[in-house]
């Protein structure tokens, strides 16, 4: 009975401290310490889960050390935001726009004529008055691009695009709105992970959209628990840690270059796409600090972004935006399935 007593005493104060530490190192850069450490705020999901739990056991049991997991949970507070939302069903008061964003994964699920219907068919009904599409793929055989100019969409930027398998593949904004200005930020010129700007006429006000695709591990070829022998999994191993190493520094360097730009945009800004990380990381906190997350204000549920088979439970695409704009809806269409991501939807308006 002593033993437990002292484990509560000491385990659970202990278990705070962590807690609050893992909580605290999405706000370090990966390079400014060891990056093995970046990982480690992937747990906070089940850390905020077990501090929930010890809050309930120890409160039943009137415990002294109940404030622990009770302060950690306050301080963490904005990681339960970050993980589900409840959001109630608003009615706008105003009109506002729709924007949709959507990694179409180079049109790979997409093949026959007969998906390719089913797109256009369900991009017509569904008709936001703007679109950003990462993976944007086109060569002689596919052109998707006049054929959704012709839904409405008069106004249209792409990125440089990058010759990828005897084609072009990019980032795009379509707008039913004129687009008076336009540019890229770029990371890499050899790179598809690409980032397009736009600044667009909405009625009296002009917005910025920045459409971006940070960069991707691109681990895919590689698994190490599928290799044949002990040597080939080593390998496959160590290349993997690589290329989360890899990504993770670059992606860093990729947010602080884009929240740079943001903050010096004369318009208000929304930017939207595939940022390849978790809400749980420096890249996500970095955009933050500085914007709005629409699924945190609108959304409802998990909101898990990406369709792949072993990762569902990942929310790596995202939408941020200016303080100026409200947002009154937001959602992840999951029933949509032309990529291996989710397109997301949101309708914003501007304070006026």
């Amino acid at each position: 009975m002593k033993n437990k007593i002292n484990i509560l005493i000491w385990g659970v104060p202990i278990f705070s401290i962590i807690s609050i530490y893992l909580f605290y190192a999405v706000n370090i850069p990966p390079e400014k310490f060891l990056w093995h450490f970046a990982l480690l705020p992937i747990l906070i999901p089940a850390v905020l889960l077990i501090n929930i739990v010890l809050l309930f056991v120890l409160a039943i049991k009137r415990s002294m050390v109940t404030i622990f997991p009770l302060f950690t949970i306050i301080f963490g507070f904005g990681f339960i935001r970050s993980t589900i939302a409840f959001s109630p069903q608003s009615v706008p008061q105003r009109a506002g726009f729709t924007l949709l964003s959507y990694n179409l994964n180079s049109f790979a699920l997409i093949k026959d004529q007969a998906n390719k219907n089913d797109f256009n068919r369900w991009l017509s009904d569904y008709s936001p008055d703007i679109i950003c599409f990462q993976e944007f793929y086109k060569n002689d055989s596919i052109d998707y691009l006049s054929k959704i100019a012709a839904l409405g969409y008069t106004y249209y930027y792409s990125s440089n695009k990058i010759e990828y398998k005897d084609s072009e593949l990019g980032v795009i904004i379509f707008s039913k709105y004129p687009i008076i200005e336009h540019g890229e930020v770029l990371f890499n010129e050899e790179s598809y992970n690409r980032t397009a700007y736009t600044d667009i006429k909405i009625q009296e006000d002009t917005v910025r959209i920045i459409n971006t695709h940070l960069h991707s591990i691109e681990a895919k070829g590689i698994h190490p628990f599928h290799a044949g022998d002990s040597d080939t999994m080593k390998e496959n191993i160590i290349e993997l840690f690589k290329k989360v190493k890899d990504g993770l520094l670059i992606r860093s360097k990729q947010a602080d270059k884009l929240v740079s730009f943001i903050r010096a945009s004369p318009h208000p800004v929304i930017i939207c796409g595939d940022f390849n990380q978790t809400p749980y990381d420096y890249v996500y906190q970095t955009f933050h600090k500085n914007l709005e997350n629409s699924f945190e204000k609108a959304g409802n549920g998990f909101g898990f972004t990406y369709g792949g088979k072993s990762l569902f439970f990942l929310r790596i695409d995202h939408h941020f935006f200016d303080r100026k704009f409200e947002v009154s809806d937001f959602e992840t269409l999951r029933h949509i399935k032309f990529s291996d991501h989710y397109p997301l939807v949101a309708t914003y308006h501007i304070s006026k």
